[in-house]
């Protein structure tokens, strides 16, 4: 994890545990980081945090793609791989939906993607910042 961050570091930092907060995988189960969306900006977002701020090893990156059977894997699997500069290779077996309704696939154009990252480690480190933003700007009492 960076040390002596930037102001726009800090920004990042900021950024990304709001997203996790909101967007990520926190049980006690949790083995590792589990950020879920469709959103291009987001993923875009979350993944210069993982990359910047958390300092991953980006080939124990993983993605997972959940779409509907009408849409093309492939197509989808190629325009994640491109946005996120993750290597196919380390795509899990996506997720196909047969049930869908029209205005739900205009929802997920591109599917929905998780980002999967094994370190319970930096799970529990993004844990403690959530907690950090909460007491700080929404403490009890």
């Amino acid at each position: 994890v960076k040390k002596n961050l930037s102001i726009f570091e800090k920004e990042l930092k900021i950024s990304g545990t709001m997203l996790y907060w909101a967007e990520g995988y926190k049980t006690e189960k949790s083995s590792g980081i589990d950020f879920a969306n469709s959103n291009i900006g987001m993923i875009r977002v979350f993944l210069n945090f993982l990359r910047i701020i958390c300092g991953i090893d980006e080939k124990k990156l993983r993605i997972f793609l959940y779409c509907y059977s009408n849409q093309d894997v492939k197509k989808l699997v190629d325009f994640w791989s491109k946005l996120t500069r993750i290597p196919k290779s380390q795509f899990s077996k996506p997720y196909i939906r047969e049930d869908f309704r029209v205005e739900k696939i205009d929802k997920m154009k591109y599917g929905l993607i998780h980002i999967r990252y094994a370190d319970k480690k930096l799970l529990l480190l993004i844990k403690n910042w959530i907690q950090e933003y909460e007491d700080r700007y929404a403490p009890v009492g």
